[in-house]
């Protein structure tokens, strides 16, 4: 079960925030208090955030919202992350645009900075993507989730954060459980939850991609360590190359 309290939002007040949506939403299905952080750059917001009149016009309930404007470092993630510190939130709420190439690893992402330094559930919603919901409704759409898994802890933890986020949205999804190889593992799962296991073939990373352009997950999960080499600091761990290919929403699970 995915009990949530406070649900951090990480934003810039930009108006492409696909991030700000699925935050609200999820914080009006859990109960949650919703707090957006801005890392203060000297600028005025370029927008007030109005969550509740959004969630009354989709007829959800209302939720507990405040604004953190932060300011302590030069670098906008280490602010987040400060801020991040005192609020200690059960799950955070990023958008990022997906980035490939040279301009990617010049330029860096704050969310996936912010992302792989956090030690709770961090839902990564891509700008321009499909997303888990819908406009002018919103209803939640998530009827697919793609878990990539190996043997051993990671993958368990990686399918039960699955497990908890589609019942925290009030969603009935299918995982699909993806291995890269032969064999495969044997994870726990609640006796309800449908599921399938996939064995793809070829590099991780591009037997990955592959697998998720063919299926069309509504949402990928995965385990992830960070970078722990100085290649996966070059190249970005799995994750990151999945997330700047991939065409949904990403929830990344520290273990």
């Amino acid at each position: 079960m995915m009990h949530l309290r406070t649900i951090a939002h990480a934003t810039d007040f930009s108006d492409q925030d696909p991030g700000f949506l699925h935050a609200m939403v999820l914080a009006s299905q859990t109960g949650a208090r919703l707090v957006s952080v801005h890392a203060q750059d000297g600028r005025k917001p370029a927008r007030a955030l109005d969550p509740n009149a959004r969630l009354r016009a989709f007829g959800r309930p209302e939720i507990a919202y405040e604004v953190k404007v932060h300011t302590c470092c030069d670098d906008p993630a280490d602010t987040v992350l400060d801020a991040l510190v005192d609020l200690a939130p059960d799950f955070l709420v990023e958008s990022t645009h997906a980035r490939k190439g040279l301009r990617r690893l010049l330029a860096g992402s704050v969310a996936e900075d912010v992302a792989r330094n956090v030690t709770v559930p961090t839902l990564i919603c891509p700008i321009g993507v499909p997303g888990l919901v819908r406009e002018p409704s919103g209803a939640v759409s998530l009827t697919r989730i793609m878990v990539p898994c190996a043997i051993g802890r990671d993958s368990q933890r990686a399918i039960d954060a699955a497990v908890a986020f589609s019942r925290a949205l009030g969603a009935d999804a299918e995982l699909l459980l993806v291995h890269v190889g032969a064999g495969r593992p044997e994870p726990r799962l609640p006796p309800e939850v449908r599921s399938s296991h996939h064995n793809v073939d070829g590099e991780v990373d591009d037997a990955l991609l592959r697998f998720a352009r063919e299926q069309e997950p509504d949402l990928i999960v995965m385990a992830t360590r960070g970078h722990d080499n100085l290649g996966d600091v070059a190249l970005g761990s799995h994750t990151e190359r999945l997330l700047h290919q991939a065409y949904c929403p990403m929830l990344v699970v520290p273990v």
